[in-house]
């Protein structure tokens, strides 16, 4: 009443410093003892409990008009309460309990209690470094309160990172959602939730608190003593679960006692009714209380164990923070932000885009040794944070521009080097970020004004994804006869690879996406390739064939446009295009797998062969042919005949080759016409690769002088006879141009195609026999030379 009438004289000084006031005399602000003793204190003061629920109800009706300092106080005994496991969070109380978030868990359910463990045993093996589960402390923690709560006394004997060990004991709660064993005594009281113990649901004003707080207590010791009378044993041979109803612990006996006066839920929901300068003081108080350290300070090196014993900020020696509410800060501040929709740009700018970065760029900078080093170093509070920018970055996707300023802090992923023989703290948040990675592009539409800056985020997030994803072990082969084995539903490639696909074939946005994108795909095959997962890396290169048809898509409605001049034309090919390309000729050269690299050759000689292929510049397509796709082919070409062969691997390498023969010639036959028209250089300068090519492939001349085996003989039978099928052909297509002629007579010069043809291939054992019937085509060239009859097989 007292606060009511100071708010009421608009003293909001005055009614600050009362509040504090109130706030301390609840005893949660006080670490001098161990969580026991904070625990007993306050779990057998009344006067405490209705401190606590006088300054929860005040904050409700007055969230405004507290100051940061305020705000401060409360998250600080909100804190208090969660390590104290008094904070209500069974079943019966879900809706209404802050120890939940409102987004699915990015986690499932194995994977969840896997990283909880790990956590929790501090990258060690074996059992909880909390040791003391049985003895003296234990049986009396149990007995006073349903849980046990003595600090660890051992200290962990760790060379790399030494646990400072303080009075109150925050530094052994690590799993931010942990409920104490008692919670189970709530779950036998749902079903008087709606009944006359509601208190929060039946509020008379004419009745003070203080009379409704007596009132709950009196009404509870009626219950209870009404259900031990029903639970006496009689004879003394009753299980212990017969009298379970009558052994409500003192801790549950409070929790439940907050959760129906106070409504904890509450402090994030109306936040949403507060003004601007009363949600940023809350805002600002709940970021006070994160450990400066554990945002600002970069660590170099795991090893230096002089980190452990940094100066604790000040705010830290006030209000300590455990790692597990630390996490629960970090739940919070996101759960305020997607509360205030209406206002998130303001949160951003002002508050959450420096604590965002800071986090960020501190958790990328972290190298350790090992894996073990990894977990040591993680916390709850690293894991929200992470968590939170991708729960915020879905969010934002939906409130305009806004979403570009907060993908654009993913960028920082592009920092993180692959420091040798060292891992980065985020490897082992990789689960978390690949399935947020497709949270988010899942939520991508042509509604989302996404810029050059939210690409870029998305895509950093993907490629870091992919990176990740490149570095875990291989695939183990599969044993003939057995189904193959693939890679998990959670696997950062498979997670940035359904990205990918969503973005390329099924969002509404996939005309807005980036060719850059092509760069990503192609860290996705040689991931396939690295893991030992072929259907990965083919899956990769298909997604390069519909990156591909995108482009040529844009091209096509630019031409229709009439937007493009000749410069701007190929600039837009050699910009786009091309990386794709030779993103496909470096899977086709660099895969292991002999299906990877068929798929590739076959989608290099597609691409240009398609009718679409028309739209390419003469300059980019005969740069492309002659400086990429010719060597490329004639090189593989060479070491498929020189390397060692096996009978049982002869027909996939006739393949193989057979592709590579027709990406020399079919594209050249194709577009032959489109050529000729052009000047002599322009046809010159993608003829003499082609020369050259013929003289590598058709030697038979080992480099390495390996002896002439069956198989090796049956490839050089091979690549002979296609070689002399395709050129016959594309020599005949020449000469009905009138390009060769059967001239005898050298001209001296260097540009004589005719000149150069002839001397090279004459100087081929396999086709010199076919020169002079080749002379004396070209001597009688079809007359109607426009329209020669050669297709392209």
């Amino acid at each position: 009443e007292m606060l009511v009438g100071v708010r009421q004289l608009g003293r909001n000084d005055i009614f600050c410093k009362i509040f504090k006031c109130i706030c301390k005399f609840s005893g949660l602000l006080d670490y001098s003892s161990n969580a026991a003793g904070r625990a007993w204190a306050f779990s057998n003061s009344v006067e405490a409990q209705s401190a606590v629920i006088i300054a929860l109800r005040i904050v409700r009706d007055a969230n405004s008009e507290i100051d940061a300092e305020g705000w401060k106080y409360v998250w600080a005994m909100i804190f208090e309460l969660r390590d104290l496991k008094m904070l209500g969070g069974g079943v019966s109380n879900s809706r209404k309990s802050l120890l939940r978030e409102s987004d699915s868990d990015l986690l499932n359910g194995e994977r969840r209690r896997e990283w909880t463990m790990k956590l929790a045993k501090r990258g060690r093996g074996g059992d909880d470094d909390r040791k003391n589960s049985g003895g003296l402390f234990a049986s009396v923690g149990r007995a006073l309160f349903g849980s046990v709560e003595d600090p660890v006394m051992d200290e962990p004997t760790d060379a790399v990172t030494e646990i400072i060990r303080t009075v109150h004991g925050k530094e052994d709660l690590i799993v931010w959602d942990e409920l104490a064993p008692s919670d189970d005594e709530d779950e036998n009281g749902a079903e008087s939730d709606d009944g006359e113990l509601d208190f929060t649901l039946r509020v008379d004003d004419r009745i003070s608190l203080g009379a409704q707080f007596e009132s709950q207590l009196i009404q509870e010791d009626m219950i209870i003593n009404q259900e031990r009378e029903r639970g006496i044993p009689v004879t003394g041979l009753e299980r212990v679960e017969d009298t379970r109803r009558a052994q409500v612990s003192p801790r549950a006996r409070v929790r439940k006692r907050l959760s129906k006066a106070c409504d904890f839920a509450g402090l994030i929901s109306d936040s949403r009714f507060m003004d601007d300068e009363g949600i940023c003081n809350l805002l600002k108080a709940l970021l006070s209380l994160i450990p400066k350290q554990s945002k600002d300070q970069v660590v170099a090196n795991a090893t230096d164990t002089t980190a452990a014993s940094l100066p604790i900020p000040s705010a830290s020696r006030d209000y300590p923070l455990s790692p597990a509410s630390e996490a629960f800060a970090e739940v919070l501040i996101c759960e305020i932000a997607l509360k205030n929709r209406d206002r998130f740009n303001m949160l951003w700018y002002n508050h959450l885009s420096e604590h965002y970065y800071a986090r960020l760029r501190n958790i990328s900078q972290i190298y350790v040794e090992s894996y073990r080093e990894l977990l040591l170093r993680m916390t709850g509070g690293i894991e929200k944070s992470i968590t939170g920018l991708v729960r915020i970055s879905r969010f934002s996707l939906k409130r305009g521009d806004i979403a570009n300023d907060v993908l654009f802090t993913w960028t920082l992923l592009d920092s993180c080097e692959e420091v040798e023989k060292k891992m980065s703290l985020l490897d082992v948040l990789d689960r978390h970020i690949a399935e947020g990675v497709w949270r988010i592009t899942r939520s991508i539409d042509d509604s989302c004004q996404l810029s050059e800056k939210g690409w870029h985020g998305i895509l950093s997030l993907v490629g870091w994804s992919l990176r990740r994803g490149a570095c875990l072990p291989p695939l183990p082969p599969t044993p003939a006869g057995r189904p193959a084995v693939g890679l998990s539903e959670d696997d950062p490639s498979l997670q940035a690879y359904r990205s990918l696909h969503f973005l390329l074939n099924v969002s509404e946005a996939k005309t807005q996406v980036p060719p850059v994108v092509g760069a990503c795909i192609q860290v996705l095959v040689v991931t396939g390739d690295r893991r030992n997962c072929s259907k990965l890396s083919i899956a990769g290169l298909d997604l390069l064939q519909v990156l591909s048809n995108h482009i040529e898509d844009t091209a096509i409605k630019q031409e229709e446009a009439s937007k493009f001049t000749d410069d701007t034309r190929g600039d837009f090919w050699k910009t786009n295009w091309l990386p794709v390309i030779e993103s496909v000729a470096t899977a086709s050269k660099m895969s292991s797998n002999t299906n990877v690299r068929q798929h590739a050759l076959s989608m290099l000689t597609d691409s240009f062969l398609d009718k679409r292929a028309g739209l390419l510049p003469v300059e980019v397509l005969c740069g492309v042919l002659a400086e990429v796709c010719i060597p490329l082919a004639a090189k593989r070409i060479v070491d498929m005949r020189e390397g060692q062969v096996y009978s049982e691997h002869l027909d996939p390498l006739m393949i193989e080759l057979e592709l590579c023969i027709g990406l020399i010639f079919k594209p050249l036959r194709h577009h032959i016409k489109t050529i000729v028209n052009e000047e002599p250089a322009v046809l010159l300068g993608i003829w003499k690769p082609t020369l050259d090519a013929l003289k590598q492939i058709t030697s038979e001349q080992s480099v390495d002088g390996a002896p002439k085996t069956p198989a090796r003989s049956k490839i050089i039978g091979s690549i002979h006879e296609l070689t002399i099928e395709h050129l016959r052909n594309v020599i005949t297509v020449l000469i009905s141009y009138g390009v060769l002629t059967a001239g005898d007579e050298p001209s001296g010069s260097p540009n004589d195609i005719s000149q150069q043809t002839w001397e090279t291939i004459s100087s081929l054992e396999c086709c010199k026999k076919f020169v002079a019937e080749w002379k004396l085509s070209a001597a009688s060239p079809p007359t109607d030379a426009a329209t020669p009859d050669v297709g392209v097989v």
